[in-house]
């Protein structure tokens, strides 16, 4: 049931969240193509036994054993996870279930972190992206999507203060330290490619590097401004793209599910209603 809201998402909650829910299915199809979902980690070792308290407890209640020792409830959990986000693409209004697939996908998060040994910080951008669904009324999830854009605008802003305070912006030759470090096991196994001879070439110029660097530091700075303003959505939206691109090439990470509920968490109200209108155009017509 729609309500009347100030916020110009809460008309708009079926089509976002049909979208979103497009999005985590691609990201779950990713996991499964990459074999890092549950059921595929082959029971797994313990790695990460007190990183952070949601850690700790996680492994304190014994979840983690059940979720990755135990075939069964591996494959339950994970066929559970891709349901949830199918009934929910066709339920879109069914809080329910994503309160359901917001408790899973948590559990995926911290499953995967605790035993991949790796700390998927990403991630949880998109659970932040997930839990406006969970609202019962339009005009609270309205509200709910425009605050995640906030924590959305934060995620990037931080990073670049965190790059003030540890040095790293003021570092000169750091572009060209780390572009070495995480490109080495790429050039050492794939010498002969185009990629390998332009990452050669790079090293031949580190200022290029050490300059695109820092203004990619600058670019991540861009958003601390949608704090204040919704004027510069757009601008920010090819920043994210800008520093998505420039990561994967040169920093060896691929932050798609990120990247991805970012984009959608700054899009206008107005380009919904202007994707839900032509949905809508293209619908056949049932004559009774």
């Amino acid at each position: 049931m729609n309500n009347t809201s100030t916020s110009p998402f809460a008309t708009n909650r079926v089509i976002i969240t049909r979208l979103a829910m497009i999005h985590c299915l691609f990201c779950l199809l990713l996991r499964a193509y990459s074999h890092t979902l549950p059921m595929q980690l082959a029971q797994p070792v313990l790695t990460r036994a007190s990183y952070n308290i949601t850690h700790l407890l996680y492994n304190i209640s014994g979840i983690g054993q059940l979720l990755t020792q135990h075939y069964a409830i591996s494959v339950f959990f994970t066929s559970a996870l891709f349901a949830a986000v199918i009934l929910l693409f066709l339920f879109p209004r069914k809080s329910w279930l994503a309160m359901v697939f917001a408790l899973l996908f948590l559990l995926l998060i911290v499953t995967t972190n605790v035993y991949v040994d790796f700390n998927q910080h990403y991630l949880f951008l998109l659970w932040i992206g997930i839990l406006p669904f969970c609202a019962r009324r339009d005009s609270t999830f309205g509200l709910l999507w425009e605050g995640a854009r906030y924590y959305a605008c934060w995620v990037y802003g931080s990073t670049f203060i965190l790059k003030l305070i540890n040095g790293a912006m003021w570092q000169w030759d750091y572009g060209m330290m780390t572009m070495k470090e995480q490109i080495a096991e790429y050039v050492f196994l794939n010498p002969g490619t185009n990629l390998t001879a332009l990452y050669t070439w790079l090293i031949r110029h580190p200022e290029l590097v050490n300059v695109g660097q820092k203004l990619v530091f600058l670019t991540e700075g861009l958003f601390l401004a949608g704090f204040f303003t919704r004027k510069y959505d757009r601008l920010l939206i090819a920043s994210g793209l800008i520093i998505f691109i420039t990561t994967s090439l040169f920093a060896n990470v691929f932050f798609i599910e990120q990247l991805d509920i970012m984009i959608m968490l700054l899009l206008p109200a107005r380009q919904w209603v202007k994707w839900k209108n032509r949905f809508r155009k293209g619908q056949p017509v049932v004559s009774v």
